[in-house]
Order: C-alpha cells, then sequence, then structure tokens
C-alpha cells in the first residue's frame, strides 16, 4: 500500500536514531535499499516516496514477512552485513542496530505494511485488457493473469511495429484507484519500459492529460506510480520507449489496486 507506506514507513529512514543518524545517511548510495535524500523541509515529494517504496520492495518477504531484510537488518548488530551466528537475526547491519527490538514502532509499521501485502485481502482490481500490439503465443491477457512468469509482448514475427505502445485496462465499472503498478518481464530486458505515461479516463474517449509520467531504470522490480483518481473504469498505460532502444514492449503484470475506502465488489 503505497499511502501507508507514505504516512508510516517512509518517515523512519529520514528519522535520527540513537546514534544521532538516519538511514538514509548510508542507504543514499546503497545498491539495494537506496533511500534517496531530502534536504528540504516539509512533506516528502511524490517521485521521492515512489523511488523508496520501489527499493523497499527489494527487502520485502511476503511468504514470511518477519523474516524480510527490511525488518531483520535494523535489529541486527555491526558488521559488514554478513550471517552471523552470533545474531538474533542470523545477520549484521553495517550501521548497527537501529531498534531495541521488535516493539520498536518503526519494526511496527513496516511489519504491518508487509502483513497487510502478503494477506488475503486482495485489493487488485479485475478487468480485461487489449493492448495496440501482440504476438501470438504472448497474448494481453498475460498481462492480467497474476503470474509473472508469463508476459504480453508486441508482435516480434513479421511485423515489428516500434513505440509509442499502450496496454488499456477496462476495469469493468467505474471506481476509485490508489496505484499502478507495473511489474516487468522477469528474464530479461527485452520489452522493459523506460519511458512511459499513465492515464484515466471514465468512457475510454476523454483522457486528458497524464496523470504521471517518467522513466524506469532496467531492472525486474515492480515499479510503483501514485494513481489516486476517483470514478474511473479505463487506465491507459502507454510506453514510449524501451531500455535498451528496441521497438517491443513487455510485462508480466499490470496492476491497478483499489483505494481503500472502497467496498469490495461495489
Amino acid at each position: 500500500d503505497l499511502d501507508f507506506f507514505r504516512e508510516y514507513v517512509n518517515p523512519y529512514f529520514y528519522e535520527a536514531g540513537a546514534d544521532n543518524h538516519a538511514c538514509v545517511e548510508c542507504h543514499q548510495n546503497h545498491n539495494i535499499l537506496r533511500i534517496h535524500e531530502y534536504m528540504g523541509d516539509g512533506e516528502i515529494p511524490d517521485d521521492i516516496v515512489i523511488q523508496n517504496f520501489n527499493s523497499a520492495l527489494k527487502v520485502v518477504n511476503l511468504a514470511d514477512p518477519e523474516q524480510s531484510l527490511i525488518l531483520r537488518k535494523p535489529r541486527s548488530p555491526e558488521g559488514q552485513g554478513g550471517e552471523s551466528t552470533e545474531s538474533q537475526t542470523g545477520l549484521t547491519h553495517v550501521g548497527g542496530p537501529r531498534w531495541p527490538s521488535k516493539t520498536h514502532p518503526g519494526y511496527q509499521a513496516m511489519l504491518k505494511w508487509i502483513q497487510d501485502a502478503a494477506s488475503s485481502q486482495d485489493r487488485r482490481l479485475r478487468g480485461t485488457v487489449s493492448t495496440d500490439s501482440f504476438s501470438p503465443d504472448y497474448p494481453p491477457e498475460l498481462a492480467l493473469d497474476n503470474d509473472p512468469r508469463t508476459i504480453w509482448h508486441t508482435e516480434f514475427v513479421g511485423a515489428m511495429p516500434g513505440y509509442p505502445h499502450e496496454v488499456v485496462i477496462d476495469l469493468g465499472h467505474e471506481t476509485n484507484t490508489s496505484a499502478f503498478q507495473y511489474v516487468p518481464r522477469q528474464d530479461g530486458a527485452n520489452g522493459r519500459v523506460k519511458k512511459w505515461e499513465l492515464y484515466a479516463s471514465a468512457d475510454r474517449e476523454n483522457w486528458g492529460e497524464p496523470i504521471a509520467q517518467g522513466e524506469w531504470a532496467n531492472d525486474a522490480t515492480v515499479k510503483a506510480v501514485r494513481l489516486q483518481a476517483e470514478g474511473v473504469r479505463y487506465i491507459r498505460f502507454r510506453g514510449l520507449s524501451s531500455v535498451n532502444d528496441e521497438p517491443f514492449m513487455s510485462a508480466a503484470e499490470v496492476i491497478v489496486l483499489e483505494a481503500k475506502d472502497v467496498p469490495p465488489g461495489s
């Protein structure tokens, strides 16, 4: 949940611990959990929150939330980050212990964030999908089958249409949304989106200006976009370029999350 992350998880990355240092001081250059520096006052901008969110997704374990690295590392003794039989978590942490115990508010907030994602309460909106192009063995439906091992892919046998490409999701009814997630193919770079735009519409005719746009890195992590929209039925995800400058576009999954205040099935 991106909203929960923004309000209850992200602030702990910038809060000084008992040693007067904050996580961001070390993690702004970290290879995995990279926390972006913010020197301003007041609310942290959306783009920074989303970048932190996408980094945090790399160190969570939905199958066993309490085994998530984002929970174990801050309770680990100082070290180079490797395994340790003397540590209660089995790990060490370059920054040393940040939380004295599991009762720390930071631990509790992050645990709830991960547990909610792993729970049976599924806020993923169902629907149908269409695309501007697809190869016979990689139809659009594979981007909505809840299986990241399968992919939709634009045509590459005979014709190879170039960018822009687009995916349009019909949610089946008007609803309120909270986030969009793009899951790149997991087995390689071909077709992963670099530049993109996101639109929402109630009638598939009036799209207006993009709700969000940007560029993504070439990796397999889930890409999250804040999508707080009301009365939406159609979502258009428009790819403008790929990470390797090839004409192809692909997606393991495209996900639209329902706003929490909308009753299931409404």
